[in-house]
């Protein structure tokens, strides 16, 4: 983590009020969720892995905590809106699907070999029921799951 390199949060910590968004003219704190872009001067980073987050359309993207990861690491993070599960193109070995299931292997048991290896995160943001219909897709049940 000590390699992460972030902007400032200066801006973010002076700010008091919320602020007209831009774009939409939507009120906001530090965010605007329907733009999903900052309305004040973010910290930025590179995560050093591709994350891609697939939300369920019914989901309330202003409920949703993934947002912010997207604002502060928007060239690495990615969210999908759909019900389908995109077909990954790297190399299975490189993908994992992060969630809880009982096959899931413990992040921490992973080798460094096997952490270098990773190239994208795959995330689910839906409710429990709404998951399921993901877990039946070929796309997912092909990735490798871990778990924190």
């Amino acid at each position: 983590m000590k390699d992460l390199q972030l902007s400032s949060f200066a801006p973010l910590e002076k700010m008091v009020n919320r602020v007209e968004c831009k774009t939409c003219k939507k009120s906001c704190k530090f965010y605007c969720c329907n733009c999903i872009e900052s309305v004040v001067e973010a910290p930025l980073l590179n995560l050093p892995v591709k994350v891609t987050v697939i939300s369920h359309p019914k989901e309330k993207v202003s409920k949703s905590s993934i947002l912010p990861a997207k604002i502060v690491a928007p060239t690495t993070v990615e969210i999908l809106s759909t019900t389908e599960v995109p077909n990954f193109t790297e190399n299975q070995d490189e993908i994992v699907l992060l969630f809880p299931g009982d096959d899931a292997k413990q992040m921490t048991e992973l080798t460094l070999s096997e952490l270098q290896k990773i190239k994208r995160v795959v995330l689910i943001d839906s409710t429990w029921s709404q998951t399921r219909h993901y877990m039946k897709d070929s796309n997912i049940q092909n990735l490798k799951m871990v778990k924190i």
